[in-house]
């Protein structure tokens, strides 16, 4: 494929090599997820940071690298959608992990609630689909951002949910949130993914 003729910037093109590197790290970080080595440690910009280096490692450059004033791209698109611009990545993120904190803490010791596994599908689908409208690094960001819904999901108990809805559909969804603000329909995909493996 000729990257000019396609108008695809080579940044985001890949040897058939680097992602076989891609794919294994990520699996090795998702087996980590699973396990719960996460589970631990708060949830905070350098976790997401030390992710998404472990799984760039060798490919990329930026791995790690949070767009900044003085890094990456001004903006980012991805599907109809435009990134956070890239003066403002780092002040939304801190933002998003503070209210992804505070909301663990109020689920937490609420096992028993009726609503609690409802409760936390929510949050970890909020958190992941607010990740990837800011779009904190150059690539990467769809899949971290189902990394660190795993992380939330086993943190407070719940198995994570593999994404089984066709593309398209989690894409609609996620748009219609990014446009109207109603997670609703995301976190109805992830339900609809869990009735499938039940």
């Amino acid at each position: 494929m000729d990257c000019a003729e396609e108008n695809v910037d080579p940044e985001f093109v890949y040897t058939e090599a680097e992602e076989r590197r891609l794919t294994l790290q990520l699996h090795r970080l998702t087996q980590a997820a699973h396990a719960g080595d996460y589970s631990e440690r708060p949830i905070d910009v350098a976790v997401l940071r030390e992710l998404h280096a472990a799984f760039f490692d060798g490919v990329r450059d930026h791995a790690g690298k949070i767009r900044s004033r003085d890094f990456g791209t001004e903006y980012l698109n991805f599907g109809p959608n435009r990134s956070e611009r890239r003066d403002r990545v780092g002040k939304r993120l801190d933002e998003l992990v503070r209210l992804l904190n505070r909301r663990l803490r109020e689920v937490d010791g609420s096992q028993e609630a009726s609503n609690y596994v409802d409760a936390c599908l929510a949050i970890a689908v909020q958190f992941h689909a607010d990740y990837v409208r800011i779009h904190p690094f150059q690539d990467g960001n769809g899949r971290t951002g189902r990394l660190l819904m795993d992380i939330v999901l086993v943190r407070v108990g719940l198995s994570p949910i593999p994404l089984l809805a066709p593309k398209d559909e989690y894409n609609q969804a996620m748009n219609s949130y990014f446009l109207g603000g109603d997670i609703g329909p995301v976190v109805d995909v992830f339900l609809c993914a869990i009735d499938d493996i039940i």
